[in-house]
């Protein structure tokens, strides 16, 4: 379920990494230099091989890219552990490094699942999630932490749902014929540093970590209940009526329609960040209690059914579960 990758090798000068890579003459690795003014040194150097970008100076080695790619032309398909492990020791031989002690600094962990109808059918039902901003690039639905990551602007935590298909038409790459007409959707868990704080990892997470069975099997749980966290979107119950006893039942049935009808995924969010601005209660938990209630009463379970669509999908992330 591995995807794109960033490893910082450290403990080694990565100028001597790099001219030990020139000196072997690599077709497969570009790599240009920047050199010091003053005195003439080589400082840096940046480059790529294959779908990874490289960057080295005299405190280590950076690399980033697709593991997959290492494997397979393209990366439409995830990695397993045992393909991670494969992926990894390739990477190792190929840059003559022992990428396996590099620290992991940001993974997408994630896998795609073919769907009966198209994947905006799906994310349109996905509501808010908490402590996650929900919004909408192009195509893509993000849930992104407020915290970024150190020294960029991406992050700390993003949950992504998006049409891998179109995704990679976009980059120019022509799906294999059997997902041409393929609905594939893409669910990703994507840590961008501080993956230990994240995680409650206790130990170091090098690369050889991400085939360690113990924290594949963390990193796949949290993948797994991000996505129950998330509020989805319900359907009004065919001859919910019947159900009506009494005069609250009939209130609660009528305010959850008008709530459902006229919610966007943001709206409840939007309302209580406007008490919060004003200032309304002088208890903060107060208005974690008004949003929790607006949403029981938006899925009064009395009135309310999941939609078809989530239920596949529901079902869809539940089976992935059981490979390992």
């Amino acid at each position: 379920m591995y995807d794109k990758v960033k490893f910082g090798l450290f403990g080694i000068n990565g100028i001597e990494a790099m001219q030990s890579i020139i000196e072997r003459g690599s077709e497969d690795i570009i790599l240009n230099n920047s050199i010091d003014i003053a005195t003439g040194e080589i400082k840096s150097y940046n480059g790529s091989f294959g779908r990874f970008r490289i960057g080295a100076n005299p405190r280590g080695v950076y690399i980033e890219g697709s593991l997959p790619s290492i494997l397979l032309p393209n990366n439409i398909y995830t990695l397993n552990r045992k393909d991670t492990a494969e992926a990894i020791n390739s990477l190792s031989s190929s840059l003559n490094l022992d990428m396996n002690n590099a620290k992991v600094l940001s993974l997408e962990f994630g896998t795609n699942f073919i769907m009966s109808k198209p994947i905006n059918n799906y994310i349109t039902l996905l509501g808010e999630c908490p402590n996650l901003k929900r919004m909408c690039l192009g195509d893509t639905l993000y849930f992104n932490s407020k915290g970024k990551s150190n020294g960029g602007d991406k992050p700390l935590k993003a949950l992504c749902f998006y049409d891998k298909i179109k995704q990679a038409k976009k980059e120019k790459f022509t799906p294999p014929p059997m997902f041409e007409d393929v609905n594939l959707l893409r669910y990703e868990l994507r840590l961008n540093g501080r993956l230990s704080n994240q995680l409650k990892y206790s130990g170091y997470i090098d690369a050889e970590t991400l085939y360690n069975e113990d924290f594949y099997t963390l990193l796949k749980d949290q993948w797994y209940n991000h996505y129950n966290a998330i509020r989805k979107k319900r359907k009004t119950k065919i001859g919910y009526m019947k159900d009506i006893k009494k005069p609250s039942d009939a209130i609660g049935a009528f305010i959850a329609d008008v709530l459902r009808e006229n919610n966007t995924p943001n709206k409840i969010d939007e309302f209580v960040s406007q008490l919060r601005d004003a200032k309304v209660f002088s208890n903060p938990n107060y208005y974690t209690r008004v949003k929790n209630e607006l949403y029981k009463a938006v899925n009064n379970a009395n009135i309310t059914e999941s939609e078809e669509d989530i239920k596949e999908l529901d079902d869809a992330i539940k089976n992935q579960m059981a490979y390992k």
